[in-house]
């Protein structure tokens, strides 16, 4: 098994067992962020890492002031949920950030729609994202040592 296969599945586990731990609720979340930021590269595992985060940030964010502003009006927050699922599809080849910052606020309008507490489920998410990210950069800088790609 080379070096990178090693890394992913110990990321996964270390980050199956904090995401059981530290957010019981939503623990694939953290899971999600690994398998997603780590890359075979460490410039790619930084950039992929830093928009994941930048955008769930945003997204908790503006779905949380959203969620504040118009209160529990349930047809408005379904519509919020519709447009950030839309805006999500509709530009997710522009950047990722954006992406992450639209399926972001989705999955917090779901939440509040499914009649979860959103904004904690929001802080979460981000919390999870964080920590995933940790796992993903600790793993490339182990993996790769002082060159840019994993060493088989």
């Amino acid at each position: 098994m080379d070096s990178s296969r090693l890394s992913e599945a110990f990321s996964a586990g270390l980050a199956t067992y904090l995401g059981t731990v530290l957010f019981p609720d939503f623990p694939v979340w953290t899971v999600i962020a690994v398998l997603v930021i780590l890359q075979q590269q460490r410039e790619a595992t930084l950039q992929i890492g830093l928009l994941r985060t930048a955008g769930t940030v945003l997204g908790v964010a503006i779905a949380s002031a959203v969620l504040v502003i118009i209160g529990d009006s349930e047809p408005v927050v379904v519509s919020a949920l519709l447009a950030s699922g839309f805006g999500m599809i509709a530009l997710q080849k522009v950047n990722y950030a954006v992406f992450t910052l639209f399926l972001t606020a989705m999955l917090v309008f779901a939440l509040h729609v499914s009649g979860d507490d959103a904004i904690a489920g929001g802080i979460a998410r981000l919390l999870a994202t964080l920590v995933g990210a940790g796992i993903a950069f600790i793993a490339i800088f182990v993996t790769t040592g002082t060159q840019d790609t994993v060493r088989s």
